[in-house]
């Protein structure tokens, strides 16, 4: 019977800020003090990936990674892979 997984992903994205300030030190601090994104934001190439610290196994919140124990022999074995 086939289960419902959430599986979660990240990955990473740069971008930069067109920043007026007095310094190099005082733009960095406004850089990170920012809440939004830049709006020139690109993708880093093959940066996408399984999250498998934060691996559930299906919507009522199972977590089948690193604790559980009532994971199929395949599903452990496809784990320790990743």
């Amino acid at each position: 019977m086939a289960q419902t997984y959430r599986v979660p992903v990240q990955w990473t994205m740069w971008g930069t800020f067109t920043i007026e300030a007095d310094s190099l030190e005082e733009a960095v601090k406004q850089a990170l003090d920012n809440s939004d994104f830049p709006n020139n934001q690109e993708y880093v190439g093959d940066s996408f990936q399984v999250d498998n610290k934060e691996m559930i196994r299906d919507v009522n919140g199972a977590s089948i990674f690193p604790t559980a124990t009532s994971f199929t022999e395949t599903d452990e074995t496809y784990l320790q892979q990743l």
